[in-house]
């Protein structure tokens, strides 16, 4: 005689195993690449080769010009100056200012990403220069501004 055994119970757990396990996967595979993404997005807005390259084009015509000088004696009194006019920068907004003076910088910031740039460039990075120059840009058809910062050797 066979005996039919009932398998239901087996087939509900078999299923909420199965949903549990493909769920952690699913909970680590979104942690870890959530964490990729925002560096990614801070590599993009705050690391932005092209800014450093127009940073250091303006460098050196500040120097070719013999106005850099005049410039950072004006960062020593005042603790930072927008060169804008001084480089004809059509793009975007930069600034020079001393490392020792970055937390008054951030109280007078002219808008509130560049404040939130400062404050990130304060915890990351580490000034080797007395004098740092910044670029604020943006590009046509980009609604993102990017953010790039050029130590000056004096």
């Amino acid at each position: 005689m066979k005996i039919k055994m009932n398998n239901k119970g087996f087939m509900l757990t078999e299923v909420v195993v199965m949903a549990a396990i493909i769920l952690g996967t699913l909970t680590s595979i979104y942690v870890s690449y959530s964490k990729t993404f925002l560096r990614y997005e801070e590599i993009l807005n705050y690391y932005n080769v092209d800014g450093i390259y127009k940073l250091a084009y303006y460098r050196d015509y500040m120097i070719e010009n013999d106005s850099i000088n005049s410039s950072l004696n004006n960062v020593n009194t005042s603790g930072y100056k927008d060169v804008s006019s001084i480089v004809n920068s059509s793009t975007g907004s930069v600034y020079i200012f001393k490392t020792s003076s970055i937390n008054s910088l951030i109280e007078n910031a002219p808008n509130v990403a560049y404040k939130e740039y400062l404050t990130y460039l304060t915890k990351a990075v580490s000034f080797e220069s007395e004098y740092v120059m910044t670029l604020e840009y943006s590009i046509d058809g980009d609604d993102r501004t990017y953010y790039s910062y050029l130590e000056l050797e004096v």
